[in-house]
């Protein structure tokens, strides 16, 4: 219980606070790992439990019977001039009205319902316990980066293709599928299941030269292949230009990104590094939009601008660089999450609310009645979890309804 409470509030401390790694730092890891232990020795105990109290509603214990028939949950009166058999008849009769499965031995008349709820609570705690492992061991082993895809090109899962400050986890250990993620089609206004659901991409994932995954990817609806979840994490403005170095060598479709967060499109300026490979030196190329789909380009600390390029035109760069605009287009950011634990993390989730399900829709049921020797009285024993009070009642009320209409039946022979 204290570990319990400890976490919520680390956890209620850090979405307000901002903490240093707050789900891998020794102390998060050491409290996870106890509870994890602390919950899977209360599952195994009520494991144990269960098939115990399975094997006992399976079975007939005359001895265990006739002990809890000692302290009955209610005594009934049986009308005067009924018959054993009829008496019996109707104690079954009441008892499969609770739906309940009914049975006699000797001088006990009982009935037994829903073994599978005895489960309800294992599986509940079972279905916590590897909540809990699944979780932990996906925030060691997963990674999350952000990549930049132009419009109709793709870009392989590979840590070269991440954006900087993008490393996995401790124990990722470099676990990229080399799945090829495109961007095919970019609609401004999408509209699914008859809602509107913004700008939206159409990802596709192929490997090994087959497509994998095809949709359009929009808030709560991500792309997934394999250990990777696809996201729209927002798209932009890019280009894609060419070099030609002065020693005849050249780099072809290099993709350049404007900025998403920019407050309007004249803000957006996007940066170009360029190596010269002629020179061997390095130095950015800031590129600014204008109006008319045009773009100019410009070199910090140099005196240097070109004038508007469109899609198709060339300028030459101060070192003798020749860059060309190839064309104006778009690129969609998509947030990548690589973890293999989500799958049994929501299995785990799915258990529990089984359990959850089992032990409040079916929970297990015994009654035991027997007649005093005089057979004018019976004497009945309710069995069940404390989840429906009134279930007793019931039974209490069943009987009286069965007995008293066996009786009046009888007496209008």
């Amino acid at each position: 219980m204290w570990l319990l409470v400890g976490l919520t509030a680390y956890l209620g401390v850090s979405t307000v606070v901002t903490l240093p790694k707050p789900y891998s730092n020794p102390v998060f890891i050491i409290a996870s790992v106890l509870l994890i232990a602390s919950t899977g020795a209360c599952s195994w105990e009520r494991t144990g439990a269960a098939v115990r109290n399975a094997r006992r509603q399976r079975s007939v214990d005359i001895t265990r019977d006739v002990q809890a028939l000692r302290n009955p949950s209610f005594s009934i009166e049986v009308p005067a001039g009924l018959s054993a058999e009829e008496a019996r008849a109707a104690v079954h009769q009441a008892l499969r009205s609770c739906r309940m499965k009914t049975y006699e031995r000797e001088q006990l008349i009982g009935g037994d319902a829903h073994t599978l709820g005895n489960w309800g609570s294992t599986l509940f705690h079972w279905g916590l316990v590897g909540l809990f492992l699944f979780a932990g061991l996906g925030q060691l082993t997963r990674a999350e980066g952000v990549v930049n895809v132009v419009l109709g090109g793709s870009v392989q899962d590979v840590a070269d293709s991440y954006t900087a400050g993008d490393p996995g986890a401790l124990l990722f250990l470099g676990r990229y599928t080399g799945a090829s993620i495109g961007v095919e089609k970019i609609d401004d206004d999408h509209f699914a299941n008859g809602s509107a659901r913004g700008v939206s991409p159409l990802v596709t994932v192929s490997d090994g030269g087959t497509v994998r995954e095809s949709r359009w990817v929009f808030p709560n609806a991500p792309a997934h292949y394999k250990s990777l979840t696809i996201h729209r994490e927002a798209t932009g403005p890019a280009l894609i230009v060419s070099l030609l170095f002065p020693g005849g060598q050249e780099t072809t479709s290099v993709p350049v990104y404007f900025p998403t967060e920019a407050a309007s499109a004249t803000d957006r300026k996007a940066t170009l590094h360029v190596s010269n490979t002629v020179s061997g030196k390095s130095y950015s190329v800031v590129i600014s939009p204008k109006v008319g789909g045009r773009v100019v380009a410009r070199i910090p600390g140099v005196d240097y601008e070109s004038a508007p390029l469109g899609a198709g035109q060339a300028a030459a760069l101060p070192d003798g660089t020749r860059l060309t605009v190839d064309a104006l287009t778009s690129y969609a950011q998509l947030r990548v999450i690589n973890d293999w634990s989500l799958r049994y993390v929501f299995g785990s989730f799915y258990l529990a609310l089984l359990g959850i399900a089992l032990s409040v829709f079916l929970p297990p049921r015994r009654v035991v009645s027997a007649f005093d020797p005089t057979g004018s009285r019976l004497d009945v024993r309710v069995g069940q979890r404390k989840n429906d009070p009134a279930f007793s009642l019931r039974v209490e009320r069943a009987l009286h309804t069965a007995l008293r209409g066996s009786f009046d039946s009888e007496d209008s022979k």
